[in-house]
């Protein structure tokens, strides 16, 4: 007999004197009864309770989520704030008659560059060490750089605003910003642009495989079998107009991609992301990760690159057609920092473009002046700002790209929240 069965028949045994049963009664079915009961009741109230909690939990997360989001917008909005007042000062600085040329390029792209992030911690820092930032404790700015976050302030609630008994800061959460400009990268949207027979005669070409080259390069294609031109093409054929591809092998383009599961058929035509890039044919997993940072798909697309914020890298990739002999990235990178260490003339933010061709000759780099030139600017009209807003244990990121060409408040061509 199971313990079950042995616990209902001593439950249910009825009751009597002497050993005598007693005639119908059964008490033990009222014990029965108030167990079940009580353990209804326990699962319920259980159930009750454990349902409410999760619903404050979701409530107050999404409470959190939407305080940080509007923190990020916080963030976005201020440095674009930043990036007008940035443009106005290089608008204004270009019209002086009292300014030097060399100050006026300087002053050009200052603003953003000194800069580069904005962030709730660090302006409370500032504010509370009388805006100086030699003021900030050593130990509490080694906590801001770890954490992120301002350390507690005494004197904070004796700081009010002009309106309210607030501080303009005095909430909850913490935002960052930061800025990126797209005139530092190599734009790959400009192969829509290129009429080029070849992938290997066209300009932006022959810059993706220039980035791609010298002795490290060569082993890490070398060593996983990818053919440099081939990847290349690929992107040119995403985005050109026609279905044939570019590349030495020939085809449709479209096959390439009929293989995948599930299959999809090639853009022709730009990219509208970053993102976008990984479809490509070649462009996954490693490639992508070692060359993203390089590339963009925003801006004028007309292949010039922003000397001033550039990497060295890309600064040779873009003047590589106009090379007049051998000469290596590695080499390029070496000599760009002899000039920054040894010529004390050679000061990139305020040189024009010729001035900063000519010093590259002068210093060995074998380019044809007037081609190098063509292919550089000293400003940059479209910027990513990337903007995190914290609450609690939630956090929200928004990314924006404003393009200033033809507005002195930034149009909108890309908006993604995370």
């Amino acid at each position: 007999m199971s313990p079950a069965a042995r616990l209902w028949r001593a439950l249910t045994r009825p009751r009597g004197w002497g050993g005598q049963p007693a005639r119908g009664r059964r008490s033990g079915v009222a014990i029965l009864m108030v167990l079940a009961t009580l353990m209804v009741l326990v699962v319920v109230t259980s159930e009750l309770t454990y349902g409410a909690r999760v619903r404050f939990l979701v409530a107050a997360h999404h409470q959190e989520r939407v305080q940080s989001y509007w923190l990020a917008r916080s963030g976005f909005n201020l440095y674009r704030i930043v990036l007008v007042a940035n443009k106005e000062l290089g608008r204004q600085a270009q019209g002086s008659s009292f300014l030097p040329a060399e100050i006026q390029a300087m002053i050009g792209d200052a603003l953003w560059q000194m800069i580069p992030s904005i962030s709730t911690g660090m302006l409370r820092m500032l504010l509370g060490a009388g805006g100086d930032v030699d003021d900030i404790a050593e130990e509490d700015m080694e906590a801001f750089q770890q954490t992120g976050r301002a350390p507690a302030d005494p004197e904070a609630e004796e700081q009010v605003g002009r309106f309210s008994d607030r501080s303009f800061l005095d909430f909850d959460g913490d935002y960052n910003a930061e800025v990126q400009d797209h005139e530092s990268k190599i734009n790959l949207n400009a192969f829509a642009v290129d009429t080029s027979p070849t992938v290997t005669e066209s300009a932006l070409g022959k810059a993706l495989f220039a980035m791609m080259s010298g002795p490290e390069n060569d082993q890490w294609f070398y060593e996983r079998g990818i053919d440099r031109w081939e990847i290349i093409s690929n992107l040119k054929d995403w985005v050109d107009a026609d279905n044939v591809r570019s590349g030495l092998m020939g085809g449709y383009e479209d096959n390439l991609y009929n293989r995948l599961t599930p299959p999809y058929l090639t853009k022709n035509a730009p990219f509208d992301s970053l993102a976008e890039v990984a479809l490509v044919d070649g462009w996954q997993g490693e490639v992508y990760d070692r060359y993203i940072d390089q590339l963009t798909v925003f801006g004028a697309g007309d292949g010039k690159v922003n000397y001033k914020t550039a990497e060295d890298l890309v600064i040779y990739a873009s003047l590589a057609e106009c090379l007049e002999g051998v000469y290596f990235p590695d080499m390029f990178v070496q000599t760009l920092e002899r000039l920054s260490e040894q010529d004390l003339l050679f000061i990139p933010s305020m040189m024009k473009p010729k001035q900063y061709v000519d010093a590259l000759v002068t210093a060995g780099v074998p380019l044809n002046a007037a081609c190098a030139a063509a292919k550089l600017t000293e400003d940059s009209k479209t910027f990513t700002i990337t903007s995190t807003g914290m609450v609690g244990n939630s956090s929200v990121t928004v990314t924006a790209v404003l393009d200033f060409t033809n507005s002195t408040e930034g149009d909108l061509l890309y908006w993604r929240v995370d």
